[in-house]
């Protein structure tokens, strides 16, 4: 199955379910929306604030006081913008990859049950999500290593070898960061659907992507594309707005378009995850993934709950 299999697959689950879709949308995925959009109207306005400040040669005590100030505000609201961020995509990424795994194994499923599962399943994503920001924090750091040797060593012996050499690591970077990105998003899958997870699952997603790379790229460049579309024309359509009202009514609108299109990638990575496992002849037994499922909900828990109960019954 190619990519337009692979969209075509999606929307046919989507649909399947669409009204729980659209409740774990509006429930999660929404507020997650809702805080990114908000750094665009709270967080870069407070940061050009301060930059006008520190444009000004002779900077009085009283506007002293209000950088410091702007700045506090400022790192107040980028921990709760990061935390809140983290929180909500953690929630609504194992809430979707669940119900299109539920959807699968034909399993009963409601959005009550979708909830009480989360406490289950989303600390297995965040040690993923752990892992997966160490190391992009090596994969970063290396970059800023390499970018300032080329600098030390080759900025004062030739300059335009130097450009040349920096454009070369910045794109491999990029490519690093994109390939690793398509890992975390399938590894994220793995996570909720098998007993693998953190540094276990991205080295499963690593091996289990091969000979699907090329789809899992266009897909991850597709939703890019879209989410750009989306930032950028909101950034046009609130432009210059001084009506509060309006720039609301705005953010709501766009906040729905990105709800839409982040759920939509997260459904798409749990297909292709389906896909790669057929692809590599992983035989994916339903029976075992709806048990594995069935255990998030506490149902085989209470099974044996229950025949115990039974036991000291007979006693």
């Amino acid at each position: 199955m190619r990519v337009c299999g692979v969209v075509t697959q999606s929307f046919s689950v989507f649909s399947v379910r669409a009204r729980l879709f659209a409740i774990i949308a509006l429930t999660l995925t929404l507020p997650l929306c809702f805080v990114v959009l908000a750094h665009y109207l709270a967080i870069d306005p407070l940061i050009s604030r301060i930059d006008r400040y520190e444009d000004v040669a002779d900077i009085e005590p009283s506007v002293r006081r209000h950088i410091t100030l702007d700045r506090i505000r400022l790192g107040l609201l980028v921990a709760c913008y990061l935390l809140l961020v983290l929180i909500f995509a953690l929630l609504s990424t194992a809430a979707t990859i669940y119900s299109v795994a539920c959807i699968y194994t034909k399993r009963v499923l409601t959005f009550r049950k979708v909830m009480h599962v989360l406490p289950r399943v989303w600390g297995r994503l965040l040690i993923t999500f752990l892992w997966a920001f160490i190391f992009v924090f090596l994969l970063v750091g290396a970059f800023l290593a390499v970018v300032f040797f080329v600098l030390l060593v080759f900025y004062s012996l030739n300059r335009i070898l130097a450009e040349i050499l920096w454009w070369i690591a910045t794109l491999i970077f990029a490519a690093a960061l994109f390939h690793f990105t398509c890992i975390f998003n399938l590894a994220t899958a793995i996570s909720v659907l098998e007993d693998t997870y953190g540094i276990k699952a991205l080295k499963k997603s690593s091996n289990l992507i091969k000979g699907k790379r090329l789809d899992a790229y266009c897909l991850y460049a597709y939703f890019l594309v879209f989410m750009a579309a989306i930032i950028t024309g909101f950034d046009l359509a609130s432009m210059n707005l001084s009506s509060i009202g309006v720039r609301v009514l705005i953010a709501i609108v766009f906040a729905l378009l990105m709800a839409f299109a982040d759920q939509f990638g997260i459904i798409v990575f749990t297909i292709l995850y389906f896909i790669c496992k057929a692809y590599h002849h992983e035989n994916i037994d339903l029976l075992a993934l709806s048990e594995h499922l069935g255990v998030y909900a506490g149902e085989y828990v209470n099974l044996r709950a229950a025949i115990q109960m039974e036991g000291l019954q007979h006693v």
